[in-house]
């Protein structure tokens, strides 16, 4: 099908995407959405594992941060990525970041 954008496939045994401060984010990305995960619990953990993912040639699609983890700041963790992104040899490689809450409150609105 020409005209129709899709996302680049990962090989069999990589991740599609990386779990920050998730709790058993793992089995519900399997279960809802068909998609392998990896799981970091800070953000140090989390760019040793996507630096590794690039070295390994096999990137992770997206990234979802929990915004209930008073340790992560979305826009820190964005101004790091895009610096590892920036080095030469990663500036083909793009990588999401997404940001969910179970809180919707007030405080949790001006954070993002």
């Amino acid at each position: 099908m020409t005209g129709v954008a899709s996302l680049p496939q990962t090989p069999y045994d990589a991740s599609d995407c990386l779990l920050v401060s998730h709790e058993n984010g793992k089995q519900f990305m399997r279960a809802e959405f068909g998609l392998k995960s990896d799981e970091a619990s800070t953000e140090s953990q989390a760019f040793t594992l996507i630096k590794k993912a690039i070295e390994e040639s096999c990137p992770y699609r997206f990234v979802l941060l929990d915004l209930d983890d008073p340790t992560l700041y979305v826009g820190r963790f964005i101004s790091k990525l895009e610096k590892l992104l920036e080095n030469e040899g990663n500036d083909e490689i793009s990588i999401d970041v997404y940001a969910c809450s179970e809180n919707n409150s007030e405080q949790m609105i001006k954070k993002c």
